[in-house]
């Protein structure tokens, strides 16, 4: 199988994520603070390794202020769901149903928002002017689309942001930019990235993070066991806190794996390569007049197009058939799609990453010219 669906998932894995996850589940791991023998202090260890290791990766403020979620979703949710009553969000076009679903449920709080278009080095200041509020609170960016790679360049939004309206907090949505670009979320002041470890960052599904800030207030939205504080009603500290129940520690251990590959090829490396491929398929899709590309040579390597004949889940199909994974559809991003003009039919998406080369490219756009 040729995977272009990266974008979704990341396929195949570093060996060593492999390795490292049958290692765990073969020897038995269970979440950190849950007992003093052998097992339990592997995790203690393992769990705080992977916190420094992304805390490296993302120039963070520190392993102490990450944790561990089900996936970006609920990291996001964590977030926007410790805005108080009656305050404004605001957010882009290019946000995930992650970010859109859950400011509609707040309007249950009443909690506003506005949703303008997606912001660019051009716009950013004029469209932000008009959308913030005087009792704004969060603005969330999606560092990049998952429907066609563009790019929010959030260090221009944050500096601009903090600078003019420095009481509002920044939640960066990183599912699609983490392991393609860098990010510096100290240095350019984010207080909030989101997370996920089965796409760029080569781990399972199912397992996430929010890197949060020395200053952060919020609070857990799930509560339960976290193997410390039993008798305590409360959730007293962190990052247990927001770590109720029995984290997924072979995944975490095998997390660890995937992005010690990335620091080790080194995201300069691996955008090189990327943005080859990207580039290659963009140049002879142009010589393809029957497809419109929604996607540039900027950005991750996102690529979304349409037949001006065929539906896109056709195109899919066809792909599937000669063993190439592809996604069609809305991509869970229906505002993004509603900007681009696709909304009514989708776009069909290929996304690549490292383990991809230049022959599967050529199978499939020889696939495309057929069509």
């Amino acid at each position: 199988m040729i995977w272009f669906d990266n974008a979704a998932t990341s396929h195949p894995k570093p060996e060593a994520v492999y390795q490292t996850r049958d290692k765990y589940f073969r020897e038995g791991i269970v979440s950190e603070g849950r007992g003093i023998y052998s097992q339990a202090q592997s995790a203690q260890l393992l769990f705080t390794e992977t916190r420094r290791t992304l805390s490296t990766l993302f120039h963070g403020y520190g392993s102490e202020y990450i944790f561990f979620t089900s996936g970006a979703t609920e990291a996001l949710n964590i977030v926007i769901q410790n805005t108080k009553n009656n305050n404004h969000i605001v957010s882009t076009m290019a946000h995930h149903n992650a970010v859109r679903r859950t400011l509609f449920a707040m309007n249950l709080k009443n909690i506003s928002h506005t949703i303008c278009a997606p912001l660019t080095y051009t716009n950013f200041r004029t469209l932000l002017k008009n959308a913030i509020q005087p009792n704004t609170t969060l603005l969330i960016l999606n560092h990049c689309s998952n429907v066609n790679g563009s790019v929010q360049p959030i260090d221009e939004i944050v500096f601009w942001t903090k600078k003019h309206y420095p009481h509002i907090k920044i939640l960066v949505d990183a599912a699609q930019s983490a392991g393609h670009l860098p990010v510096f979320q100290k240095d350019w002041h984010i207080d909030y990235i989101a997370i996920t470890a089965h796409k760029g960052l080569f781990g399972s599904a199912g397992l996430g993070a929010l890197l949060t800030n020395p200053n952060d207030l919020i609070k857990p939205i799930i509560f339960g066991g976290t193997g410390h504080h039993s008798t305590s009603t409360d959730m007293i500290s962190k990052p247990d806190m927001f770590e109720a129940g029995t984290r997924d520690g072979a995944s975490i251990g095998a997390w660890n794996e995937g992005v010690k590959f990335i620091l080790e090829q080194g995201l300069p490396s691996i955008q090189e390569h990327e943005n080859m491929l990207k580039n290659y398929f963009l140049e002879n899709l142009a010589l393809l007049p029957k497809f419109t590309v929604y996607s540039n040579n900027d950005g991750v390597p996102v690529i979304s197009l349409t037949h001006c004949e065929m539906a896109s889940e056709e195109i899919a199909s066809v792909l599937a058939e000669e063993k190439i994974a592809v996604r069609a559809g809305l991509h869970c991003a229906p505002d993004m799609h509603e900007f681009l003009g696709t909304k009514t039919h989708g776009t069909v998406r290929f996304s690549f990453n490292i383990f991809n080369n230049i022959k599967e490219i050529d199978t499939a756009l020889q696939i495309l010219k057929n069509l």
